[in-house]
């Protein structure tokens, strides 16, 4: 859940902006994601912390989805006409 109060943040956010005008594509990105869980990985290694980390992973993805590309997929459906007419 992406959701964290707003006061929480502020932490994070010089760190994103600057990581995000510094990746070039999803080459950089995997790197920077992959190693990202590794750090973390490594303060608690173990199937517990593997699997929490694996399932933050498909909850990003999927809101993601939920909130970015199902909408942009809805109004190219709008604009384009659905494939299924």
């Amino acid at each position: 859940m992406p959701y964290i109060r707003k006061s929480d943040r502020g932490q994070f956010n010089g760190y994103v902006e600057n990581l995000a005008s510094r990746i070039r594509g999803p080459g950089e990105l995997n790197y920077v994601l992959s190693l990202l869980l590794y750090r973390l990985w490594q303060r608690n290694p173990g199937y517990f912390t593997g699997n929490e980390l694996m399932g933050c992973l498909r909850c990003v993805g999927l809101e993601f989805y939920r909130r970015i590309l199902g909408p942009y997929e809805d109004n190219a459906r709008r604009e384009h006409g659905d494939y299924l007419d």
